[in-house]
């Protein structure tokens, strides 16, 4: 028995006609008469009863045919899942990353070449952390660096880098040396909207509230630092930012000291689990990196502590 026949039985009991079913299959309506005879015969069964005006599932071909699409369905996963390995097996790896991942996309590739020095990465910048996880989702990348993540795919967190307040050049905290979240409080407040991360909405609104602090929140459609950047500039408000510096003059970058929100986190994302070949390596490169992340903050957290 072949896998062909067992195709051919399925086809016809979804068409219930030999012409159809040839049509489908690119048979002859003659080749598929002479496999299913052939196939009968082998099994000593009647899979269907036919007459020269219809076609209909004998009651042996009812009982067999959840059998045969269970067999087809079992080998399509093989095929999938043999194309997936072979393809992990390849010293090739497509990754990308979101604006404001380039310093770490790119320790992360350090950390990869360590052990794998030949291998052959496509880096991929795109348009956004929405951007990076659809590619992932979809198999269009291997991997995404991204500054949101999804409940869907595999997901390593890096901690916050030092977080600080963006606030125009001209507001009062642009004077201080540092901030605490209460300085937040009543300020006008740039968000990305729910619609754009529901996680990251829902983890930021929840931090402010069960310390009382009141942010007047301003949910916007925003994908990028840059925009961030661009709102707070404009006068639209303040917001929280990681990492370094803004651009240009018109916004100030204030050190935020003490609690801070769960905001603009770090995410190496992956669909398949367990990774295999390159993704497996870059992923424990991940694993180390966001260890010694997390051991940096915890000394951090003591520093502040004892001031």
């Amino acid at each position: 028995m072949e896998l062909g026949e067992l195709r051919l039985v399925v086809t016809l009991a979804e068409e219930l006609h030999f012409g159809r079913t040839a049509e489908r299959l690119g048979y002859t309506t003659s080749h598929v008469s002479h496999v299913l005879q052939r196939l009968e015969r082998e099994l000593g069964v009647v899979l269907f009863d036919r007459t020269t005006r219809q076609v209909r599932l004998s009651p042996a071909g009812a009982t067999l045919l959840p059998l045969a699409r269970a067999a087809l369905a079992a080998a399509d996963r093989f095929r999938d899942e043999a194309q997936r390995v072979a393809a992990a097996s390849r010293r090739e790896l497509r990754l990308a990353y979101a604006p404001g991942a380039g310093g770490l996309t790119t320790r992360l590739l350090a950390g990869l070449r360590e052990e794998a020095p030949d291998a052959e990465v496509e880096v991929e910048p795109l348009a956004d952390s929405l951007e990076v996880i659809r590619a992932v989702t979809d198999g269009t990348v291997a991997a995404g660096v991204a500054n949101w993540h999804s409940a869907r795919l595999q997901a390593i967190r890096f901690p916050n880098e030092p977080l600080g307040v963006l606030v125009p050049a001209g507001h009062p905290l642009a004077r201080r040396r540092d901030v605490t979240v209460d300085a937040l409080h009543e300020q006008p407040f740039i968000l990305p909207e729910r619609a754009v991360n529901p996680e990251l909405y829902d983890a930021v609104l929840q931090f402010f509230r069960a310390r009382g602090i009141a942010p007047r929140f301003l949910p916007r459609h925003i994908t990028s630092p840059e925009q961030i950047n661009a709102l707070v500039a404009a006068g639209q408000g303040l917001a929280l930012a990681a990492g370094g510096r803004p651009q240009g003059d018109a916004v100030v970058h204030v050190p935020l000291r003490g609690d801070r929100p769960p905001f603009n986190e770090r995410w190496l994302l992956w669909r398949d689990a367990p990774p295999q070949g390159l993704l497996a390596l870059l992923v424990a490169a991940a694993q180390r990196l966001a260890a010694d992340a997390d051991a940096g903050a915890d000394t951090d957290t003591g520093a502040d502590a004892t001031r």
